[in-house]
């Protein structure tokens, strides 16, 4: 569930990332959808087709809504910040990024499908060949006979099987579960040995004001989703947008295992004053909850939304100065 989580941030990203491309390149669009002007005087009345090509080679498309035909093929298909609608063929992979794919009746994908921040529809008799992955959305199965499997998936019959189930193994997800308790580990241990006093700030802040700590994460998620759109709208703040991207990342983990160092002294409370101890207790109960269906994913976000909110309440750990602070200084 916490892989899910991650996932979720990353689609919205994508997501904001092709809604730019797509403002960008809409008046390139418009320029190729316009029929020929000594076309039109053969064809009066001839009817345009946005993004349709017969046995077409690899496509990129940007905004929209791309149709392949039944009579149509293309080797690969790539739309960005539109969606797909597949009835004809694609002999390779199949990628929309902020947007959903649909595979009608009679499609088929020899490759990959693969959706971002979208779901992937597979419709009766729909033909995947390769595996569908839905980041930040869900995988819908529309058959007319509940019983025919064939119907949907030419690939192997462990393929059919995992995607039947669509449900993540307990093995699995307590794999990946532990996986990223030792990840934030090691993360917090670097960030402890290099900068101890900012993490004790951090502590100190989740203490003193949890509940103050939690409704600044709120704010702080929002104010940094919106900032990132808004960005997205120019070319020019598209680079802005993913360094500060990778920045949020970079400090909502730190801001996690604050958290989890300070849920570690709590469990511990005056058995050990080791910070390491501490942050090693809070990584165990983050794999342990993590394994937990749906309820690890709560516990994920809480832990994350405290953590967001420690980084905000300590001005991002110290980068940011206090002005009231410095001017006392100066006075003083």
């Amino acid at each position: 569930m916490n892989r899910v989580f991650s996932s979720q941030i990353f689609a919205l990203a994508a997501s904001s990332i092709a809604l730019a491309l797509t403002l960008s390149s809409a008046p390139a669009r418009a320029d190729v959808d316009e029929p020929d002007a000594a076309a039109s005087v053969g064809s009066a009345a001839a009817p345009v087709k946005k993004h349709r090509h017969k046995n077409d080679s690899s496509r990129t498309n940007f905004g929209g809504n791309t149709t392949i035909e039944r009579d149509e093929t293309v080797d690969e298909l790539t739309v960005m910040g539109g969606s797909a609608d597949i009835w004809g063929t694609v002999k390779g992979d199949l990628t929309v990024i902020g947007g959903s794919a649909a595979l009608h009746t009679g499609s088929k994908v020899e490759g990959d499908v693969t959706a971002i921040g979208g779901a992937i529809e597979i419709g009766p008799g729909a033909v995947i060949d390769g595996e569908a992955h839905a980041l930040g959305g869900a995988i819908i199965r529309s058959k007319t006979d509940p019983t025919d499997d064939d119907s949907v998936w030419s690939g192997s019959t462990s393929e059919r099987k995992e995607d039947r189930s669509w449900v993540i193994p307990a093995a699995a997800r307590s794999g990946l579960s532990f996986g990223s308790a030792a990840l934030l580990f090691v993360f917090g241990v670097v960030l402890i040995a290099l900068m101890p006093g900012r993490t004790a700030a951090l502590q100190r802040q989740i203490v003193t004001q949890p509940m103050r700590t939690f409704a600044l994460g709120v704010l702080g998620m929002v104010v940094a989703i919106a900032a990132t759109i808004a960005l997205c709208i120019t070319l020019i703040g598209i680079p802005l947008a993913i360094f500060g991207m990778f920045g949020v990342i970079l400090f909502g983990y730190a801001g996690v295992c604050g958290a989890l160092m300070t849920l570690g002294a709590i469990l511990l409370r005056t058995r050990t004053q080791n910070v390491y101890a501490h942050l090693a207790v809070g990584c165990l109960v983050w794999a342990i909850c993590g394994a937990v269906p749906y309820g690890g994913g709560l516990f994920a976000l809480v832990v994350w939304l405290v953590g967001a909110g420690a980084i905000v309440a300590t001005r991002g750990m110290g980068a940011i100065p206090n002005r009231k602070s410095t001017d006392l200084e100066r006075t003083v």
